[in-house]
């Protein structure tokens, strides 16, 4: 388990020996200690120091409330086939990229399978499989899991979906695990983080659990891609315990 400090070795390595890739996935539970690093990336770049929270010339951050339809898309193209003024790569942010659109994330596709030699992107998520594949494939992918001591902190959504995931897999009844889904998909959690962390817990025992394991990667797949009902998808899935 790397803390910040060592991510910030290993990258600042990188960075003086000209071997930055063009793309990373940062992605795991400690989101905030993914995103706090990618503003630090971006600001090491510029300033040669380990910064976070100031402006930044090169640098540019995507919510995906902001990145989902063709003007955005323009802007981000524009943004990194600019070339830098202070920095030695364009930096483009996508902050909880899985939660992007399938258009958003084909319009990042088309740049990354053809980046500027100066452009760098840093997408952070809470699980890269939630990315489509052939985006997901052309970035090198970095787990922050960091300790609490390191200054690593869990999501607050993403430790909620985990607690969910625990109640669902020791719930003694089909009845019971419905009541629990309902309960949590009032409180809008996170379908993506509940079946990442459902997933984890069932990969204790990968062949017991092969069935259930097999459907909740379908079910999740459909959720993705259309606008099912995901309470019913997950149901489905668990009917297999």
């Amino acid at each position: 388990m790397a803390s910040l400090a060592d991510l910030t070795k290993d990258f600042e390595r990188l960075v003086k020996n000209n071997r930055l890739s063009h793309g990373y996935i940062f992605f795991g539970p400690s989101l905030p200690a993914a995103q706090k690093f990618a503003r630090m990336l971006a600001g090491f770049l510029e300033r040669h120091a380990w910064e976070d929270g100031s402006m930044q010339v090169d640098a540019s951050v995507l919510l995906p409330e902001a990145a989902g339809d063709i003007a955005a898309a323009r802007s981000i193209t524009h943004f990194l086939w600019q070339k830098p003024v202070v920095s030695p790569r364009r930096t483009l942010i996508v902050m909880r990229a899985d939660a992007l659109n399938p258009l958003a994330q084909n319009a990042i596709l088309k740049i990354a399978e053809e980046p500027p030699e100066h452009a760098l992107l840093l997408l952070v998520a809470y699980d890269w499989q939630s990315l489509i594949a052939p985006l997901a494939s052309r970035f090198q992918k970095i787990y922050f899991n960091i300790p609490a001591e390191d200054g690593g902190t869990e999501e607050p959504a993403y430790a909620r979906a985990r607690e969910v995931a625990e109640a669902i897999l020791a719930a003694g009844s089909a009845r019971e695990r419905s009541q629990i889904l309902k309960d949590a998909f009032a409180e809008e959690v996170l379908a993506d983080a509940l079946v990442y962390h459902l997933c984890k817990r069932l990969m204790r025992k990968p062949l017991v659990n092969a069935a259930v394991l097999r459907e909740l990667l379908h079910r999740h797949a459909l959720m993705r891609q259309y606008p099912t009902n995901k309470k019913l998808q997950l149901e489905a899935a668990l009917s297999k315990l």
